[in-house]
């Protein structure tokens, strides 16, 4: 099957959205910077695309290589995760090369300068987290993802 597998929204608390500045300051996290919608798709076979929608776009910069298998395109002038593609050879890999991106993105995060990019990464590492865990445990996502192997 090549397509939509699933569009999700996630559901971020407040805390989650939290900055903390130097000076002990807190606000939030600006809206542009949490995806409010993730479309999780089949491109063609064996590759999974992850697309981060956000309220207010951004042009991308050209694809970078994150790792073996795993390319991602992220914003021009912010670094924000715009798409990830992960090719995959079976459900189980597909699950281990997405643990692969979220440390991959949080090496990438150390070297970030501002608290708000920093902050846009967690929330991008923790939205792959659920995703890994719908793949282990929703049987319709897992069933839609082995016939497109």
């Amino acid at each position: 099957m090549i397509g939509e597998l699933q569009r999700v929204r996630p559901n971020f608390r407040d805390k989650d959205l939290l900055l903390h500045s130097q000076t002990g300051e807190l606000s939030y996290l600006p809206e542009e910077f949490a995806p409010h919608t993730i479309l999780v798709s089949v491109a063609k076979p064996k590759v999974c695309e992850f697309v981060f929608e956000y309220q207010i776009d951004e042009d991308a910069n050209s694809e970078k290589i994150i790792d073996i298998g795993i390319k991602g395109i992220f914003g021009k002038y912010t670094d924000k995760v715009l798409k990830l593609s992960i090719d995959f050879s079976s459900l189980k890999d597909l699950i281990g090369k997405l643990a692969i991106a979220s440390t991959s993105l949080n090496t990438k995060k150390g070297n970030l300068n501002k608290e708000s990019y920093r902050k846009h990464y967690d929330l991008v590492i923790r939205i792959l987290g659920r995703l890994e865990t719908s793949l282990i445990y929703n049987e319709n996502l897992k069933k839609m993802v082995e016939d497109a192997c």
